[in-house]
């Protein structure tokens, strides 16, 4: 296992805005990284940006592998204390309301870094609200960013409420 000794990415998105280049460049790699923990049959299931890392060059490094889990069949998360394993703002519809899930919660976590990415918030409390509400809702984008319709349908895309209208990795 690699020590990344830099920082993560919830970090750089509290101290600097990232340009649109850089964020594609960062959800690029994060997407070819679930896709090579997909095809070894896991599940992330906890990716947040505080778990996406970078290393020296500046690759990008998916850690805590913690609750990781093999997928082949839809799982259904029971803990002993009924409680949800994860980080709820990153969490699909599913997961959230204990329905059978699979691979596909980690493809709406992605959806969610991607959005933080393109659209930056204020606040923490801005950040909290909007993540939160994008589970209720379809997300609402700032208004500069809604001409983009590409970048707005893929995000839509990997957000969907149902898990089988999202992509593979």
């Amino acid at each position: 296992m690699e020590l990344c000794q830099t920082e993560s990415l919830r970090n750089r998105l509290m101290k600097q805005t990232i340009t649109q280049s850089e964020a594609w460049l960062i959800f690029d790699q994060i997407i070819n990284g679930i896709e090579y923990i997909h095809l070894q049959k896991l599940i992330h299931r906890d990716l947040k940006p505080s778990n996406i890392l970078f290393s020296m060059d500046n690759t990008v490094k998916i850690g805590d592998f913690g609750l990781v889990s093999a997928f082949g069949e839809e799982k259904i998360d029971q803990t002993e204390n009924n409680e949800l394993g994860g980080t709820v703002l990153y969490m699909s519809p599913e997961q959230i309301n204990r329905q059978s899930y699979n691979q596909k919660v980690d493809i709406y976590a992605v959806g969610i870094i991607l959005f933080e990415l393109l659209c930056p918030f204020s606040t923490q409390m801005e950040r909290i609200r909007t993540l939160k509400n994008i589970r209720l809702q379809t997300p609402v984008f700032p208004n500069d960013f809604e001409r983009n319709q590409l970048i707005c349908r893929l995000i839509r895309w990997l957000l969907a409420h149902s898990p089988h209208e999202r992509p593979k990795a």
